[in-house]
């Protein structure tokens, strides 16, 4: 409770202080591109010197300032500063956090899996959750698509989550092992290959055109997922140009009151240094957010008439 306690309180100017010295070392020794970390770093301890922080008494509104300047001088819309509060679920654990309830009561963020008119399947997807905890609905959703004679995969108001779900939903759309992008971490100082997996669980969906939802809300994961697929020409992006977000990382506590988003890692495509990092995703098929889906679903039904199966009963 004394994350909780101290969010009531009135910021101190040695409380603010030590928060930016903490989150300026903690960007510096970890954020991804070690030049912009020294410069983010170096204009955040130059702007709490100049006082720019002096009249931020409240923590939220602390944090959320913080989080503009890191966001401006990083261009980086990964980065964040959030207020640490003591509001666990009562039966959450260390083998079951606090999130994993919420999330499960969501559905893990598969909001609607349908077929549609023409035998169209639609996912509506909210966020990429952890396949150790998501995979079984992950793997139920693909299996009721596995007859639908196209896909559609709405990710308008998906914000992101794990790389392994990525991986893992677009294991179904290949036969083979593919590579998918490549990831530069900066701990490592190496990039290492991103592939689909060797197996998944039920049926692939390899020849079934794809065609995948964007807005300007799409983030992180769920660009790498629409990125991925795009430049493998597995994909039909329909909607409108991305949020920008191709680094990932994590949460570092910097004090008892704060915390920070700090990206350590940068996706690429799978042949070259081509990034969706701030430029965002352009569509193949630029359209409204909210008349995205009825185009889809005109594009989908376009597709060229799937061959007879073997064995099948001839029509009449």
């Amino acid at each position: 409770m004394i994350a909780a306690a101290l969010a009531l309180a009135v910021l101190t100017s040695t409380a603010r202080a030590d928060a930016v010295e903490k989150i300026a070392a903690l960007i510096d020794e970890n954020y991804v591109f070690e030049a912009t970390a020294h410069r983010v770093a170096g204009e955040l301890r130059a702007r709490q010197a100049s006082g720019a922080y002096d009249a931020l008494n409240d923590p939220d509104a602390f944090a959320a300032a913080l989080t503009a300047d890191l966001r401006r001088l990083g261009e980086d819309e990964h980065l964040e500063v959030v207020v640490r509060r003591a509001e666990a679920a009562p039966l959450a654990t260390p083998a079951q956090p606090d999130w994993l309830e919420p999330l499960r009561r969501r559905n893990f963020d598969f909001a609607r899996v349908e077929i549609m008119e023409g035998n169209i399947g639609y996912l509506d997807l909210r966020s990429f959750p952890p396949p150790e905890v998501a995979g079984d609905t992950a793997a139920a959703a693909m299996e009721f698509l596995a007859n639908a004679d196209a896909v559609i995969i709405d990710l308008r108001r998906n914000g992101g989550g794990t790389g392994d779900m990525v991986h893992f939903l677009a294991t179904y759309f290949f036969e083979q092992r593919t590579l998918l992008s490549r990831t530069f971490r900066r701990a490592e100082n190496r990039t290492t290959d991103d592939r689909t997996l060797p197996y998944v669980p039920g049926r692939r969906l390899v020849k079934t055109p794809l065609f995948i939802l964007t807005s300007r809300e799409t983030f992180s994961a769920a660009e790498g997922f629409a990125f991925s697929l795009q430049q493998l020409g597995r994909a039909v992006i329909v909607g409108e140009r991305t949020r920008g977000g191709a680094n990932a990382g994590r949460y570092r506590r910097a004090t008892e009151l704060f915390s920070v988003f700090i990206p350590m890692a940068h996706a690429m495509a799978a042949e070259s240094d081509k990034s969706w990092d701030r430029a965002g995703i352009q569509p193949d098929v630029p359209s409204p957010a909210a008349e995205a889906l009825d185009v889809a679903l005109q594009k989908a039904k376009q597709r060229p008439a799937a061959t007879s199966l073997p064995g099948a009963p001839s029509p009449g």
